[in-house]
């Protein structure tokens, strides 16, 4: 009958409308299961090696479990998030040789082997040994970009940091640099300003103190001499060529594990060499000069 066949109608184009929902269910689940399938996929790969570590320090791994008991020569991996209590650090070397110092109250996490983000706290980073390689930091204000640089991150409610050592920076989408003895500071709101800072003391003293060992086998007191000068930000003068020759001929044995400044002072009475330390500057002298 006609009121059957209008019946039968309505219903086939229920079922019809039915499958296309279906249909389109399924198309928008798979676009979402694909979209989350890269991130996903993603492997997570040695970046890092720890030198030292310094009272509490947490890592939180894969699956979000958190592992405290960290120790020097463990490797680190991209994705794995760092966390410093107080009174605490950490030092870090990249898989490019990038030295990484973490000061207490940090988190740092491991992105990827070219890519760290600072989102609270101090970092340190020493790139000497890195070559041509980049490792960005990102902050509020944007990724940090070095130049054959030592220089510092600090961010804190917000507001970056950046203290330049040795070198220079740029931050975010700035073509200007930063250079060393400039503090670039960029608040919340992206204002930024540059004010000057010392190369060596107060500032920098937590990192001073999170300097990898000296390994002092073979090596002569004049590397031990560049060494300290280098982590502590001061100058290195000789007062005469006697000095320089004896600081060259001099050797050393063992590891020196101290901050630069307490190994200076112990080294030192082992030597015939005198030191001074004034205006920024280490002056050395043999023992009749002195």
């Amino acid at each position: 009958t006609q009121w059957q066949s209008m019946t039968q109608r309505r219903r086939r184009t229920r079922r019809l409308s039915l499958a296309a929902a279906a249909l389109v269910f399924i198309g928008v689940f798979s676009a979402v299961i694909l979209n989350r399938q890269p991130a996903a996929l993603i492997p997570s790969v040695q970046v890092a090696t720890i030198e030292r570590v310094t009272g509490n320090v947490s890592l939180q791994v894969e699956g979000g479990s958190t592992a405290s008991a960290l120790s020097s020569g463990q490797t680190l991996k991209s994705g794995q998030l760092i966390s410093t209590a107080y009174g605490s650090g950490l030092t870090l070397r990249w898989e490019s040789g990038v030295l990484l110092r973490l000061d207490q109250n940090s988190r740092l996490e491991l992105k990827t082997p070219q890519l760290i983000e600072m989102e609270g706290g101090r970092i340190y980073i020493d790139t000497a040994d890195s070559g041509e390689s980049v490792l960005d930091v990102e902050t509020p204000a944007g990724p940090v970009r070095h130049v054959g640089t030592r220089y510092m991150v600090d961010v804190n409610l917000g507001t970056t940091r950046v203290s330049v050592r040795e070198g220079r920076i740029s931050i975010g989408q700035d073509s200007s640099y930063t250079s060393a003895g400039e503090r670039l500071v960029v608040d919340m709101a992206g204002k930024s300003r540059r004010e000057s800072i010392p190369l060596h003391g107060d500032l920098w003293s937590w990192a001073d103190q999170l300097a990898p060992p000296f390994e002092a086998d073979g090596r002569s007191i004049g590397e031990f001499l560049d060494w300290v000068s280098r982590e502590s930000g001061l100058t290195l003068e000789y007062a005469s060529e006697d000095a320089r020759r004896m600081a060259q001929d001099s050797r050393l044995l063992g590891t020196v594990e101290r901050a630069p400044m307490e190994a200076l002072e112990l080294v030192m009475q082992t030597t015939d060499l005198v030191y001074e330390v004034n205006d920024g500057v280490i002056s050395v002298s043999t023992t009749g000069e002195h």
